[in-house]
């Protein structure tokens, strides 16, 4: 016990060490959100529940959250909204490590989950600051609400797991998902419970999560005025399931497997798709590590593929449960229109990370062994090269760079001219599409800028000046970013 006690804090070090390279990094416009849109009431807080957000979604209890706790506590310091999503990554390790121990009479199962979920590469975006509040703290309330149901054997405790999902549900919608793991729970493994399979008990106990989730699904219906997604045909979180909107999420798969982007992997495999407006366009910085952990792990891609099928054929519960974690957790996400962004895979790195630790286990007790600490090697070289490119090219890092960029010109600007003065400002035109989204629609210019309460327009909006008295700023990016 104290020898996987040992395992499992090497393993949180390690991943603080991988992803805590960003503490002095400034807000992402996606951070900068929060602090523009901050609640300060009652009425704010009971309309966050009853409405969608400015980003046309429902996920009012990260907002409650930074509004009511992280804020206050941190205010504007940047290092503190970076160690936020760490420890909650942390929490999500232990409870990822937690729920294979009960599902699984192996620890080193446990630890190889935890090692799979702890190191994986799409760590680096969901602990980019406060950007991804849905993803780190809604993957903890499902996580939790999932231990306490596995470990439950009453009301109360069921109570407690619909609870905590309910929370988890408030975080990101991909959790309403969990009914239907739960069922998958229910039948894989339904030799813990002393009456086995019982098709009565089983469906009383998921009665109330059922309830919640139509009640959710109507409600969420009713918002997006008939639609399970919004609407709008310019919204990038639209549905859509054309071909050219479904391809590209193939790349989730090789992702998942920690195979890393930029390497041509995705387009040698998928050559029609080489061309298409939908694919994002990165320049990797370091193209022969990136080569380098392709080509390593790709064959532990392959055996890891094969040896779903031999175990799925064998009826292992363990690995149809993950397989089946991890298909749900990415189902809601699949017919959105946007690009394919590896944030999106942690709700369902934990169902992969059950099959990891299983997969790596299995190699321990085979008379290739050896593979076992070749494959963890691998993996974690994997994820530095991809950590490395990442912090080049990437969008939150990118994103952030410039709009930090953007506010020291605007700092400078508004010492030159009279800004804080008249109290108005109208951006000229950029001819960069991402401006407005850069500076999150002028809130980075009132938030930290010198003028608190000044009112910015942009003409690339199609904005006029209101008045004689609004200050016209010429703001050009110097570097090229991508969303």
């Amino acid at each position: 016990m104290a020898g996987t006690n040992r395992i499992l804090i090497l393993i949180v070090f390690l991943t603080l060490g991988f992803f805590s390279w960003n503490s002095s990094e400034f807000f992402s416009p996606d951070c900068v959100y929060y602090f523009g849109r901050r609640l300060d009431s009652l009425s704010e807080t009971a309309s966050a529940f009853s409405n969608l957000d400015n980003r046309g979604q429902y996920r009012p209890l990260g907002m409650v959250l930074f509004s009511f706790l992280f804020y206050p506590l941190l205010g504007f310091n940047p290092a503190g909204y970076h160690v936020i999503p760490l420890l909650f990554h942390v929490a999500n390790i232990l409870l990822v490590y937690r729920i294979t121990r009960e599902l699984a009479a192996d620890s080193r199962v446990a630890l190889g989950a935890a090692f799979f979920f702890a190191l994986h590469r799409c760590n680096f975006f969901v602990t980019f600051g406060i950007t991804f509040i849905p993803d780190f703290i809604g993957c903890f309330f499902f996580l939790a609400a999932l231990l306490v149901y596995i470990r439950g054997r009453g009301p109360r405790s069921y109570f407690l797991a619909l609870v905590l999902w309910i929370f988890a549900l408030g975080n990101k919608e991909t959790a309403v998902v969990f009914p239907a793991l739960l069922l998958c729970y229910e039948w894989f493994f339904a030799d813990r419970r002393p009456e086995g399979w019982r098709r009565t008990g089983a469906f009383k106990r998921l009665l109330p999560f059922a309830a919640v989730c139509l009640i959710f699904t109507a409600f969420v219906f009713h918002l997006y005025q008939g639609n399970l997604y919004p609407g709008d045909t310019g919204h990038p979180y639209r549905a859509s399931l054309s071909i050219s909107s479904l391809v590209p999420k193939v790349k989730y798969l090789w992702w998942a497997v920690n195979l890393p982007q930029g390497s041509g992997l995705g387009n040698a495999l998928l050559p029609v798709i080489v061309n298409s407006a939908t694919m994002p366009k990165i320049n990797v910085p370091y193209p022969l590590p990136t080569l380098i952990a392709a080509g390593l792990m790709l064959p532990f891609a392959v055996g890891f593929a094969a040896f779903v099928v031999w175990r799925l054929t064998r009826r292992d519960p363990l690995v149809a449960f993950g397989l089946a974690a991890f298909i749900l957790t990415l189902a809601p996400v699949l017919p959105l229109a946007g690009r394919v962004m590896q944030h999106n895979l942690y709700f369902s790195m934990f169902g992969l990370a059950l099959v990891a630790g299983k997969f790596m286990t299995t190699i321990l007790e085979s008379r290739y062994k050896v593979l076992a600490p070749v494959f963890a090697l691998v993996f974690v070289f994997s994820t530095l090269v991809g950590v490395a490119n990442n912090r080049q090219t990437s969008w939150p890092v990118t994103s952030a760079r410039i709009s930090r960029q953007l506010l020291e010109d605007f700092r400078l600007a508004a010492r030159s001219q009279p800004v804080c003065e008249s109290g108005r400002v109208l951006i000229s035109r950029t001819g960069q599409p991402d401006f407005v989204w850069y500076s999150d629609g002028g809130n980075l210019f009132r938030i930290f800028g010198p003028c608190p309460d000044v009112e910015v327009y942009f003409e690339d909006l199609g904005h006029t000046a209101p008045d004689p008295t609004a200050v016209r700023l010429d703001l050009q990016l110097k570097a090229e970013g991508f969303r």
